[in-house]
């Protein structure tokens, strides 16, 4: 304990604070000294840049860039700005900092590509604050690589200094197909011959490929591929997997060796429900496959979902189905709905087709995250500052919300701007689950946007005996979390959400059973139509204004790291959101494991939230909340109020237009990460605090939001056990201004 509050004087000494995904900035402190880092994490960053060449990290140079200066500045000027900062740093470093893998967000902070020699050069830098390994590494990575095909290229690296590798180029032309034997087919055209020949030349004249060597081109050249083979060293591999060029980029002869997933259970629901089961295929998609459509032309994800909905029609037809069996389809991302006969499924699982990644059944696979605020993360600091989310939407995919409530109106009018309803019917384990959905399609989804489709369920007594009473006001408690606005409905109360400015998105996604005792669900193949109904909504590039809230989760089960291949589908959704610009928040869970965060939470590059009790210190873990090594997750681990210990978080409820709850889990914890994630837009572009350019994902200022520390809490005196066996997890604070 005495090692925490150390770090923590440090940390308050210095003026450190972190911002989200632990992006560092010196708070209004100007000092010579050299560039501040744990000792721990330097070391964890020599080792990985030892074994790897280099290592990316994000650095916070100095505080020129403040509030102010960032309301009366063009994001343009800003930028300028802090390249001008940086440049005596890059000149420092010198050779030590590799040319690709840089970003500026132009608030200040960089990120570069070092070396050993070159952490050794930072630690000793008065021309930067302060430096933590870049924890948005990750989420910058354009290619796929949930196929293992990246590890396999840098183990190639480590293990003799280059590697013999596939270059799939990243083309708007070509149409293709893919075979039964699992290859991809292409239909040569000289519009992707010409394209092919100009990209290889544009990548070819970069400065990170200047080592590459050659292997064949011909077949790209000749429209009978879309890569090229060549040798490449290290900077050529940084280069490659974040390069607009580039699709995919994998080993020469690389096989995916992800076995095929059945469902073991998805034959006995056939025999329980008659003789059919409703399933989920998802296919490993070809050589082109990305779920990235923000990094494909719209021309170039169409011929991909061509090419799945062509697999699909012939595996259907091997399997004696036919298209007439789909429900609903994701073509693009290479998944299908379908219920298919008892004859029919076990045709499909005798084939073992080798493009089918999995078949699963379409079943519960998440509840409401709830146990059983604002004054805790000193909000008033930020609303007063002007930032008040306008602008922007967030989406909470829950129970619904009740949108005549008065926490959601403004001048009159709800903020509840869309809606939406997806559930579904069916026989699970004896359980007869039930869509709530208004005039329900086959499926039991509503038409999009239809009158109340986005509301808790309309029959309140029966939903308060059938589910317990709290999940009937789980969606409107959280959302009004997120987004509720002062009343005077409410008195002198000073009740406020965390975003009052932003609109809501309502998409209820809960099914009920008439059960006694059987909790309200949500069924897997209903949160993949709610993902993709959002995809439908963006446009190309990074400036969608949204964020999904999935104040959901499991309190049975937990994953102790990434879970791609819980459900396939679900995670190429979430990096399709994600390269689009819109981040995906979820709650890790209720279960109280101190090793593990439930599904959806777990998905690789979901944004985590766990939950600390909503006192006036927050600093004591919620005794509920699931928690984790962030080591064994992409997507970072925060902590924010969520009650517990007598505690709770006061929102709305769904019961009146005035109605009031208190209640506890990490779905309460949830959204005032998704406020902070989600930028303002205040009235112009100019004030917005969160700023996208060329690839860049998100980028944060200090500034702009709470301040984070990664190892106390302001006013600690004591942390829980798993606080200090998980130091890297970002805590909550309040914010000084």
């Amino acid at each position: 304990m005495r090692k925490i509050l150390d770090i923590f004087r440090f940390l308050n000494s210095k003026k450190i604070c972190h911002s989200i995904f632990g992006i560092a900035a010196v708070c209004g402190v100007s000092t010579s000294f050299a560039a501040q880092i744990q000792a721990g994490d330097l070391a964890k960053l020599q080792k990985e840049a030892a074994a790897h060449g280099a290592v990316r990290v994000l650095i916070s140079l100095n505080e020129t860039i403040s509030l102010k200066v960032m309301q009366t500045t063009s994001p343009a000027a800003l930028l300028a700005l802090t390249q001008n900062i940086s440049k005596p740093l890059i000149v420092e470093l010198g050779a030590n900092a590799l040319a690709v893998g840089r970003w500026n967000n132009g608030l200040g902070q960089i990120g570069l590509m070092v070396t050993p020699a070159g952490l050794s050069v930072l630690e000793k830098s008065s021309n930067a604050k302060f430096f933590i390994a870049d924890p948005t590494d990750k989420f910058r990575i354009r290619v796929p690589d949930l196929d293992g095909s990246l590890d396999a290229i840098e183990a190639a690296l480590d293990k003799q200094g280059y590697a013999d590798v596939e270059v799939v180029l990243n083309l708007e032309e070509g149409n293709f197909n893919l075979s039964r034997d699992g290859r991809t087919t292409f239909i040569a055209s000289v519009p992707s011959q010409q394209e092919a020949r100009e990209k290889i030349a544009k990548l070819a004249g970069m400065d990170f490929a200047k080592n590459m060597q050659a292997i064949d081109v011909t077949m790209a050249t000749q429209g009978t591929s879309h890569s090229f083979k060549a040798r490449i060293d290290r900077g050529a591999y940084y280069g490659f997997r974040e390069n607009e060029y580039v699709r995919a980029i994998r080993l020469i002869g690389f096989k995916d060796t992800r076995s095929t997933q059945w469902g073991s259970d998805i034959l006995a629901a056939a025999k329980a429900s008659g003789g059919s089961a409703d399933v989920l295929i998802t296919l490993r998609g070809g050589q082109t496959y990305s779920p990235k459509s923000g990094f494909m032309s719209d021309k170039a994800w169409k011929a991909q979902g061509n090419a799945h909905q062509n697999a699909f029609n012939d595996i259907l037809l091997s399997a004696g189905a036919s298209r007439s069996e789909s429900l609903s389809n994701n073509h693009e991302l290479g998944a299908l709905r379908a219920k298919l006969s008892l004859d029919a499924l076990n045709r499909l699982q005798s084939n073992a087709d080798p493009r089918i990644l999995s078949v699963s059944l379409n079943k519960p696979m998440a509840t409401a995250a709830l146990s059983t605020a604002m004054g805790t993360i000193n909000m008033a600091s930020a609303w007063n500052a002007g930032y008040r989310a306008s602008g922007q939407a967030i989406i909470v995919m829950d129970s619904g919300i009740r949108k005549n409530h008065e926490f959601f109106k403004t001048n009159g009018t709800s903020k509840v701007s869309f809606e939406a309803c997806f559930g579904s019917n069916g026989n699970i384990n004896g359980n007869i689950y039930q869509s709530i959905c208004p005039s329900p399609d086959a499926n039991g989804d509503s038409p999009l946007n239809h009158p109340g489709s986005g509301e808790p369920w309309s029959n309140t007594p029966l939903c308060n005996q059938i589910a317990l009473g709290s999940v009937c006001s789980h969606g409107t408690n959280v959302a009004g979390i997120a987004a509720g606005r002062r009343s005077p409905a409410f008195g002198a109360n000073v009740l406020q959400g965390v975003a009052p400015d932003a609109n809501l998105i309502s998409v209820q996604v809960f099914s009920y059973s008439s059960t006694a005792g059987v909790r309200p669900t949500v069924f897997g193949a209903d949160l993949l139509a709610a993902m993709n109904a959002v995809y439908a909504n963006t446009t190309s590039g990074l400036s969608n204004p949204f964020t999904v809230n999935l104040s959901l989760g499991s309190d049975v089960s937990a994953y102790t790291t990434n879970c791609p291949n819980a459900d396939n589908a679900m995670t190429a959704a979430v990096q399709n959101l994600v390269s689009r610009g819109v981040p995906v928040v979820a709650a890790t869970g209720n279960g109280g494991f101190n090793k593990g965060i439930s599904w959806p939470g777990c998905i690789p590059q979901v944004i985590k939230v766990s939950s600390v009790v909503n006192n006036s210190d927050g600093n004591q873990q919620s005794d509920f909340a699931n928690i984790a090594n962030q080591a064994y997750f992409t997507g970072q681990i925060f902590l924010a109020p969520g009650g517990g210990a007598g505690t709770g978080v006061m929102s709305a409820g769904a019961k009146s237009t005035t109605d009031i709850a208190t209640m506890a889990g990490t779905s309460q914890a949830t959204p005032p990460i998704i406020r902070t994630l989600r930028c303002d837009q205040i009235s112009n572009s100019r004030n917005q605090c969160c700023r996208r350019y060329g690839v860049d994902r998100w980028e944060w200022k200090h500034s702009c939001n709470y301040e984070y520390s990664r190892t106390a809490a302001v006013g600690s005196a004591s942390l829980s056990s798993n606080f200090s066996t998980y130091p890297d997890t970002k805590f909550l604070i309040k914010r000084r201004i």
